[in-house]
């Protein structure tokens, strides 16, 4: 079996060799898919920790969309390990970070995140703010997609069901 390297091994390893951010970037997020295939999801988080320290200073419209990327997936992995505050924390920097970047008009990844973080809120029975980012993802998406699209359609379902759970719970 191959040993990965730790992320601090690989850290000081593109660092002396005085690698792009771009290279970095990219590294970190093979080694993180590799740790992932161990099923090592702390590890991949790790990773992909680096990879967003490499990008949080950046100006470039491009590369604020990958961190923006990178926040969803950490999100995703400490929703996966059960961890809340976290999943949370990093689903709102995403979801800040698309709105910094798409100030100009409705964007698709924008109103995504808003439905990410509305579909996370409902699973955890945080009904009201919920529904407020069903809120926004559906008017986001209905500007930007068509209004039969399967996301608006999507947003529409969610939205029935969590007013039905609110029903249920009054």
């Amino acid at each position: 079996m191959i040993r990965l390297p730790s992320p601090k091994e690989k850290y000081q390893y593109l660092i002396k060799n005085t690698a792009s951010r771009d290279d970095m970037v990219y590294s970190f997020q093979q080694l993180a898919d590799q740790w992932l295939a161990e099923k090592r999801e702390k590890k991949a988080i790790e990773c992909l920790d680096y990879a967003m320290q490499v990008l949080e200073e950046s100006t470039s419209t491009e590369e604020r969309v990958t961190l923006a990327s990178l926040y969803h997936q950490v999100g995703h992995l400490w929703r996966q390990l059960g961890n809340h505050k976290l999943t949370g924390m990093y689903y709102k920097k995403a979801l800040k970070l698309y709105k910094d970047i798409h100030t100009s008009a409705p964007h698709y990844d924008h109103a995504a995140s808003h439905f990410i973080l509305a579909s996370f809120l409902d699973q955890i029975w945080k009904l009201k703010p919920a529904q407020f980012h069903y809120e926004r993802a559906l008017d986001m998406m209905a500007q930007v997609k068509d209004k039969d699209s399967k996301e608006v359609a999507a947003i529409k379902q969610k939205l029935a069901a969590i007013r039905q759970k609110g029903v249920q719970g009054k």
